[in-house]
């Protein structure tokens, strides 16, 4: 079985982390996995693909922005040479239900986020409304990512299939700290792994660690169109000492282990695959109180109400201040952990595509 994953880029994000842990299983199981990026940039995870698993992948250098919509024929092209074709982000949902016309090759969508600004304008519900009847399958990567995207397309719950993300749980667990000179001498570590958008909302994190005492700092790994702007909010905080930022790093399970609390403070997240990654590395998570982490998280990490930097501020001193409750979290988040195995993943999908390939028999 020939398998297209169309995505947008493979830069630092919880879908292009998906791929760069899940494709080399898949060719374990005997589907041949290739990729179609939009974006021409080939970052760390474009060579983990190709260089350590031997991955193909397509990408047009003459294109230079993801919404050109000529990538649509170098799609065409390509979709009558597999079996499935499986789409990842904006604006591949547009591309390739309009590249696939006429050709019957299957294609499925797994929807990765709990909402996007196109939701709140009519048009572009409509067009989703039309464009999306034309995938054999749509998944949800949680419970809350299908529910609202069942309510945006005013669809059945039966319509969306949840398969959870799944991670390589020893590659964290087991995983040795990287030394970091600079940062060792801090009593804590706390560490964000995620893109600088208005989504992640790092600003909350920066403002938080105002409140705590100096012996504590903070790791951003990750790079995006808002890091000058949390740059200069530590500035202006007098934070520049216990704020680092580490831009774009191949070596995430190290870095996690080096660290002694991990904060995800989204807006909102469709899954928040980086938090499983932070439990199977075996610290306390705390994250914001919002669909798709707080599906992860409550009940074994700690939750906070979105955007209060004085409520996150004050249940990250109580993790550093309590050595007992910072060991029953840190052990209830390894526990979790467990749920998100990757190999579940994998199977589920490598079952749905069989499914929908006999259906078409």
């Amino acid at each position: 079985m020939k398998v297209l994953h169309v995505i947008t880029s493979l830069l630092l994000g919880g879908a292009e982390k998906l791929l760069v842990d899940s494709l080399p299983l898949y060719k374990k199981q005997k589907i041949q996995p290739e990729v179609y990026m939009l974006n021409n940039i080939k970052g760390p995870f474009y060579e983990v693909l190709v260089n350590e698993h031997n991955i193909k992948i397509y990408n047009s250098e003459k294109y230079k922005s993801v919404y050109d919509p000529r990538h649509i024929l170098q799609i065409r092209k390509l979709i009558p040479k597999y079996d499935i074709v499986h789409v990842h982000l904006f604006p591949g949902t547009y591309f390739v239900p309009i590249a696939s016309l006429f050709i019957k090759t299957t294609i499925v969508y797994t929807e990765h986020s709990t909402e996007n600004r196109r939701r709140k304008l009519l048009f572009f519900k409509c067009l989703d409304s039309v464009l999306y009847r034309k995938f054999d399958r749509i998944f949800a990567i949680s419970k809350g990512v299908q529910n609202n995207l069942v309510k945006h397309l005013n669809k059945k719950d039966s319509e969306v299939r949840v398969i959870n993300n799944g991670i390589n749980i020893g590659n964290y667990h087991n995983s040795k700290p990287v030394t970091l000179p600079k940062i060792a001498k801090y009593s804590n570590i706390i560490i964000q792994v995620s893109n600088f958008s208005k989504q992640k909302d790092q600003n909350t994190l920066i403002k938080a660690l105002g409140k705590l005492p100096k012996d504590n700092c903070v790791v951003f790994v990750g790079g995006g169109a808002l890091l000058e702007n949390s740059k200069k909010l530590v500035k202006l905080l007098g934070l520049e000492d216990q704020v680092f930022f580490l831009g774009y790093r191949s070596d995430v399970p190290a870095l996690l282990k080096a660290a002694q609390i991990y904060v995800q403070s989204s807006h909102y997240e469709g899954f928040g695959l980086s938090c499983v990654e932070a439990m199977a590395s075996n610290m306390p998570v705390i994250a914001s109180n919002v669909r798709g982490l707080s599906e992860i998280v409550n009940g074994y990490g700690v939750l906070f109400s979105p955007s209060n930097e004085q409520e996150l501020a004050s249940k990250l001193n109580r993790l550093i201040k309590d050595p007992e409750h910072y060991n029953t979290v840190r052990a209830k988040c390894l526990d979790r952990a467990n749920d998100f195995a990757i190999e579940k993943m994998v199977s589920n999908y490598i079952s749905e595509y069989n499914y929908l390939l006999q259906e078409k028999e």
